[in-house]
């Protein structure tokens, strides 16, 4: 089973980045004036971006500093509470040891 070149010419298969992002090529190069435009957009767009993620903060950054000192906080006040209850514990179960039992007339 040979193949022709007629064949091989029908339906090209498309290769290279076209392929793999799905997206058609992008045309001419862009002149090197229209670069540093190009990049002040990119730059405002995912500035826009970032504040319609992160509301009225602005920035991802000020949130990040908040979160582990509440954490911190929260599992600080965790141990403390947990700290408090077993020494409670440990107090009432010395209390009830030193109580002697109660006598039944069973033990006369």
């Amino acid at each position: 089973m040979r193949i022709e070149s007629a064949q091989l010419t029908e339906h090209p298969v498309p290769v290279g980045p076209s392929l793999a992002l799905n997206v058609p090529d992008s045309g001419p190069p862009t002149p090197s004036a229209e670069l540093p435009l190009l990049a002040v957009a990119r730059i405002r767009r995912r500035q826009l971006n970032s504040a319609l993620l992160h509301g009225p903060s602005r920035s991802w950054r000020d949130r990040r500093r908040v979160w582990p000192a509440t954490a911190a906080g929260l599992v600080l006040v965790a141990m403390i509470i947990s700290g408090a209850a077993v020494a409670q514990a440990y107090h009432r179960q010395q209390q009830i040891d030193a109580t002697p039992p109660p006598s039944t007339s069973a033990d006369r």
